[in-house]
């Protein structure tokens, strides 16, 4: 998009200027927000009437705001106002609320997604929200089991980024304890110096009292403790924290659970996703919306890779086929690597930047292969791309 340096992005298109430290962007909203730590209405105080948004910004604000929360040609999501005032959000049969900022603390914002500009939605995108925000509206656990990569975790940030919703993200992998889940008991230096004991909230408690979503990724690699702590609080109950005496948390009205994973509890059969458990029949029952997600169409993969790296259609077309032939290739038994959707953005962005169709092949694809997986790859990238990636380098 250019240097924020310059008047006019790369296509042309002129930008508004930031009068605090005199820098050109299409959208001033997400700079003031990020960079200066200033809202629009602060920024609107010190140099009224100055432009926030160019023309292009306006056109993207729209669009997304469009697809996302204020309705798209097709009627599939709309926005409407509740008797007591709060935005109700629908996406299609579903709904959902979006918090209002004046409740939010800066703890709260803090854990709000950034919007994404480069996220492409599809009919696709479109029922995995709905699937999504009918176990929200509903307060059901939600379950989202597919392939590395897919954009199992970047659609739920998306939709909560809209929402304005706080999200925790945790990792849930086997080195993860209770004690860090829940909560656990400390020794701290009170007022007059002595020493007392304390007690210091977990991910699952501090989501609980606040009103946050806990985002659970790699649940299936999750300590079996960590399952067993969660079976409660996945039925709706208050948790009880037996090592703080005793204390009650009841659960937010925002509260949510969503889980992650490459697998639906049954373990992994692939070979892909080592570590990944069977999980106990009770818990995987006790989620109330399990959604399988996969990788976008062929034609959302070009777009979402010109997006966020700027590279011609015909190129991007030719790396997504690439990555749908080593797909294909896995899931016959033909290599033991797979290709997604996030590695296809990695290697659009190197190829960007090297201009070096192989350079870029070797940094964010070949180099995390195996030996054979390596030559099995890299003959298929070298069919697509045996010419010239440009008029400097050829393969």
């Amino acid at each position: 998009m250019g240097s924020a340096k310059d008047k006019f992005d790369s296509f042309g298109r002129e930008k508004v200027q930031c009068k605090i430290c005199n820098k050109y962007y299409h959208r001033l909203d997400i700079h003031l927000k990020t960079v200066h730590g200033k809202t629009v209405e602060e920024y609107m105080s010190e140099w009224p009437g100055v432009e926030i948004l160019s023309e292009h910004g306006k056109t993207k604000l729209n669009k997304e705001t469009g697809r996302i929360v204020a309705g798209d040609e097709e009627g599939a999501t709309r926005k409407e106002k509740e008797s007591d005032g709060k935005e109700k959000h629908c996406i299609r049969r579903a709904e959902v609320q979006r918090r209002d900022i004046a409740e939010l603390s800066e703890i709260d914002l803090a854990y709000v997604p950034p919007h994404d500009s480069s996220w492409v939605v599809d009919e696709t995108v479109m029922t995995f929200w709905e699937d999504l925000a009918i176990g929200l509206n509903d307060r059901e656990p939600i379950y989202i089991g597919g392939p590395t990569g897919c954009g199992k975790t970047k659609g739920v940030l998306v939709l909560a980024s809209a929402l304005r919703q706080p999200v925790r993200r945790i990792q849930l992998n086997r080195d993860f304890r209770v004690a860090e889940f829940v909560g656990q008991r400390t020794l701290e230096e009170s007022a007059s110096g002595k020493t007392i004991t304390g007690w210091k909230d977990g991910v699952l408690t501090e989501a609980m009292r606040n009103g946050w979503w806990l985002l659970l990724d790699e649940v299936d690699q999750a300590h079996p403790d960590i399952l067993m702590k969660l079976q409660g609080v996945l039925e709706g109950t208050a948790l009880i924290l037996t090592e703080n005496f005793g204390e009650v948390v009841h659960p937010h009205e925002y509260f949510r659970i969503i889980a992650t994973a490459n697998t639906f509890g049954r373990g992994d059969e692939t070979g892909l996703y080592t570590g990944a458990k069977i999980m106990n029949e009770a818990t995987m029952d006790r989620f109330g919306v399990v959604i399988d997600a996969n990788y976008p169409s062929e034609k959302t993969e070009v777009e979402i890779i010109r997006q966020v790296s700027g590279i011609p259609a015909g190129q991007a077309s030719k790396m997504v086929e690439c990555a749908r032939k080593i797909r294909e290739a896995q899931a016959k038994e033909e290599c033991s690597c797979t290709f997604s959707t996030r590695r296809l953005v990695a290697w659009a962005r190197k190829v960007k930047r090297y201009g070096d169709i192989q350079r870029a092949s070797n940094v964010a694809v070949l180099n995390k292969l195996n030996y054979d997986d390596r030559r099995f790859v890299g003959a298929i990238i070298q069919r697509y791309f045996a010419g010239k990636i440009d008029e400097r380098v050829s393969f």
